[in-house]
Formats: structure tokens, sequence, C-alpha cells
């Protein structure tokens, strides 16, 4: 059973994880799209020299990569881009910050960064738990829907 009232109050509305009766012990990411990313690396130049970016997601905590994808080969910018070979993913921790950054596979050199949000499992769970959490970057022009299930 969900509940949005107030662990002190029951007469209270509660917008907050912190006062869930029940509230989930974990977040399951079965896929995530890239819905949209920068076209160009610098305002005029390519990702990669002739193509666009071989894209890949990272899902860190404190600079440790807990998930690496596989990329995707030349993925156009305003496309959507699914990623699910490498999930479903249990995030553990719903009050810790993860990191989910996009990136540039670079055969030759180092990757490049393209963006990335911080995400707090428990800033979604407000008594909603949505199915589907959109992340829009308005600095990164950075788009990504993570396809969710909550663990109770």
């Amino acid at each position: 059973m969900l509940s949005t009232a107030c662990k002190k109050d029951k007469n209270i509305d509660c917008n907050s994880f912190d006062c869930l009766d029940d509230p989930p012990i974990g977040l399951v990411i079965s896929k995530i799209v890239v819905v949209n990313y920068p076209e160009f690396v610098d305002g005029r130049n390519l990702w990669d020299s002739n193509t666009d970016a071989d894209v890949y997601i990272d899902i860190a905590v404190d600079n440790t990569i807990l998930l690496s994808t596989g990329y995707i080969e030349d993925a156009f910018p305003t496309s959507s881009h699914v990623f699910e070979n490498d999930f479903p993913f249990l995030l553990e921790e719903m009050t810790t910050d993860y990191e989910i950054d996009l990136y540039d596979y670079d055969e030759s050199s180092d990757d490049d960064w393209i963006g990335g949000f911080f995400f707090r499992p428990a800033d979604y769970a407000t008594g909603n738990f949505p199915r589907v959490i959109t992340l829009n970057g308005t600095e990164n022009q950075i788009d990504l829907e993570l396809y969710v299930s909550w663990i109770f």
C-alpha cells in the first residue's frame, strides 16, 4: 500500500521521501533512453571527426563506476537511442546521489564526456512512483528517460 501521509501527523499531506509510511528500499532501472544530446562538441565540430558520437552511459557513485554500458555507434543526436543490454540495474541506496553520464567512445583517444546528471532516487519517490523518470538538462542539452520499477 502506498501512502503519502506524513508519519508524524496522519492528517498532513507530505511530499517527501522521509514522510512515507512504507518507502521503497530500491529502484531497478530496466532501460535508459537517450532522447537528445548536443550535436556539436564545441558548438561547431561533431563529436567524432566526420560522424556522430558513439554514445555510452556510465552510472557511478563518488567517482566509482558501477555500470558502463556498451556503446551505440554513430548515434544521431536528435534520435532516441535505447540502452537495454546492460539492464536491469539495481540502485540499492535511495538517498545516494548517483551520477549518470553520457560519453562519446573514442578508440584512439580519451573518451569525451558529453554531459550528465546527479540522480537521487528518493527525490522521485514522493508517493507518485513514476515508471518513467525524465531527466532534462537545460545546461548540458541532454534528455534521458529512465524506465524503472520500485522495490518495497
